[in-house]
């Protein structure tokens, strides 16, 4: 039956997307998408659309993904999903990174930031804390940078995040080379 296939598509969906087969996701994010409409499912709707929205991203169709994400948040603020509402302000901060516009990544996050700190969301927190990091790093704040990416790490400490914590330490590596640079230059000049 129809309402059978669905976790499959959606599961094989994710499961190409970690592997990095993005195109692959797409077609069964799609074929979800299909089904949920044919059945009227509002909120699985949103959930598989959001799924689209994050393969766009990786695709680096931010213009597509921005669209689709903002089609998600009305929906997930009718159900009043918070969780589901702080992964998508997540996910539209990042394309403002992207995009390089500062003042709306910040407002984003921070939203992300609070709610999930409010909800004891601690996935939702972490992935604010890192990329609010990769900002405070794009704008040379090294410093501030830092204790966003050990804050974030501290969580995926907890949680045993093994990903994350990769991420967190690449991102803690990228610091020290940049401050190994300008020592570098100091000692030049």
């Amino acid at each position: 039956s129809l309402h059978d296939a669905l976790p499959i598509y959606l599961y094989e969906g994710g499961v190409y997307q970690q592997q990095g087969f993005n195109k692959r996701a797409l077609t069964d994010y799609y074929l979800s998408l299909d089904i949920f409409k044919r059945t009227k499912d509002t909120f699985n709707l949103a959930k598989v659309t959001q799924q689209i929205g994050n393969a766009l991203l990786l695709d680096g169709r931010y213009d597509t993904a921005a669209t689709v994400f903002k089609e998600c948040l009305g929906v997930f603020k009718l159900y009043n999903k918070e969780e589901e509402i702080v992964n998508v302000k997540n996910s539209l901060g990042l394309i403002q990174l992207y995009r390089n516009k500062p003042d709306s990544v910040v407002i984003l996050f921070n939203q992300a930031l609070n709610t999930s700190k409010k909800l004891n969301y601690k996935y939702g927190e972490k992935k604010a804390l890192y990329h609010l990091g990769k900002l405070a790093f794009n704008g040379k704040n090294l410093d501030l940078a830092a204790n966003f990416f050990n804050a974030s790490m501290a969580i995926d400490q907890k949680i045993n995040d093994r990903y994350g914590m990769a991420l967190n330490n690449l991102a803690l590596a990228e610091i020290a080379l940049k401050r190994g640079q300008l020592d570098d230059v100091y000692v030049l000049s």
